[in-house]
């Protein structure tokens, strides 16, 4: 997940907005998700 394309880039940008909506992740978490290529860390 270190490299992401742009275009799956904007599907995953889009999926964590959903899952952490339904998820109820703290602010911290989403702050780190929307900033690091490490995303997967916070699932």
């Amino acid at each position: 997940m270190a490299f992401i394309d742009q275009d799956i880039n904007d599907e995953l940008m889009y999926y964590e907005k959903t899952y952490l909506k339904q998820r109820h992740i703290s602010i911290l978490c989403y702050d780190y998700l929307l900033h690091s290529t490490f995303r997967i860390l916070c699932f």
